[in-house]
């Protein structure tokens, strides 16, 4: 386990550099692109046990490429209801790529979209941070919240489709939104919930009423979702039905862990609660800036969605990713806030012991991790 923690001290020393010094512009550059490569060849190296990697490698090896690729998706064994993710492993195999030619594939893939998406948001923050860009606190940020741009599955392909398409929701840009949201859903059909993200970024929240109603409609909305979709799942369609179906037939229990009520609760307290307070906090200082406002409104939405979900299915509230998620570049927030060295200190050294936290509990929830970072072998 120390791997995770080397790489949580080298990340924090980077986050340490980026805020609290004078940053040299080439330095910072290449510090970021170390990193981003870094991220890339561990992903690349992932192996089996973690991430659904051996149902994945399952999927790649029965991908038939004696036929054109229409044939090969519209076998039984493939998934038709997500086409693209298909199309991806049809063209890896055909072009004679292993399983691990397309686990690095996406690993390029994630990261670098990440990282583009990063940049644009951070400089449109750093506009009213005295030029401070905070890129390598993302990076440390998504390390913690899971390994979130390392551990790469379907759906992580999918949000980061949805996060790129922020440019066009900001541009109220419907037709680059719409071909974004299409090619996400056919990556992973999780993310047709983003489909009102569109509008929900645009919602005005600066009213404190306005905002209490936004969120108690919200977490209405979602309670009447999580209640109605149990007794609608045995006549949903598809692969869409099945997961849904399997879902709730595993209640609390993720995939050979059997969560109690209680860390469910810690944990939900953990990922919503306390990141809940930090946006209450800051809305005061930065309601009336709009890209805060925005990603804001998305978070809520997720944490709406993850509440109502939770105690029902622990794997049903993943649908809430792209939206929960988005508190990665929220956080970097905290820094702007106007506050002597000393107090900016202090608040470093509290969200580094959260991310901490969150670390150790992404570690100490699953047993493949505890084991150490799993490696490919051939």
């Amino acid at each position: 386990m120390m791997f995770y923690y080397t790489v949580f001290v080298i990340l924090f020393c980077l986050s340490l550099y980026e805020i609290f010094f004078k940053v040299n512009k080439r330095i910072k550059n290449a510090a970021e692109l170390l990193v981003l490569t870094l991220l890339i060849l561990i992903s690349s190296v992932r192996g089996d046990g973690i991430g659904d990697y051996n149902n994945y490698k399952m999927l790649f090896e029965s991908t038939n490429t004696d036929v054109n690729v229409i044939t090969s998706i519209l076998q039984p064994n493939m998934r038709l209801s997500e086409p693209l993710y298909s199309i991806l492993n049809y063209t890896i195999k055909y072009f004679g790529g292993s399983f691990q030619t397309l686990v690095f594939m996406e690993a390029l893939f994630v990261n670098t979209v990440m990282y583009i998406i990063c940049k644009k948001i951070m400089r449109s923050v750093q506009e009213n941070a005295a030029g401070k860009d905070y890129t390598l606190t993302v990076f440390f940020i998504m390390w913690c919240l899971g390994l979130y741009n390392v551990i790469i599955i379907r759906q992580t392909l999918a949000v980061s489709v949805c996060w790129f398409s922020i440019k066009y929701i900001r541009k109220r840009n419907l037709k680059g939104f719409l071909i974004c949201w299409l090619a996400a859903v056919c990556l992973h059909q999780s993310e047709i919930l983003w489909l009102p993200s569109y509008w929900i970024y645009h919602f005005n929240v600066r009213k404190p009423v306005i905002r209490y109603q936004f969120m108690l409609a919200l977490l209405c909305a979602g309670a009447a979702g999580a209640v109605f979709v149990k007794p609608l799942a045995p006549y949903i369609p598809g692969v869409a039905g099945e997961k849904v179906r399997m879902y709730f037939s595993m209640g609390l229990d993720s995939f050979g862990l059997d969560y109690s009520v209680a860390f469910i609760f810690l944990k939900t307290f953990m990922n919503i609660g306390v990141i809940l307070a930090m946006l209450v906090f800051l809305f005061r200082s930065l309601k009336d800036e709009k890209l805060f406002c925005g990603l804001y409104n998305l978070y809520l939405t997720g944490a709406a969605l993850v509440l109502a979900t939770s105690f029902v299915s622990n794997q049903l509230s993943r649908v809430a990713q792209a939206y929960t998620m988005i508190s990665i570049f929220l956080f970097p927030y905290l820094f702007r806030l106007k506050s002597g060295r000393n107090s900016k200190m202090v608040l470093f050294m509290m969200f580094s012991f959260y991310m901490g936290i969150r670390l150790y509990i992404n570690i100490h929830g699953s047993t493949v991790l505890m084991q150490g970072y799993p490696v490919w072998r051939s």
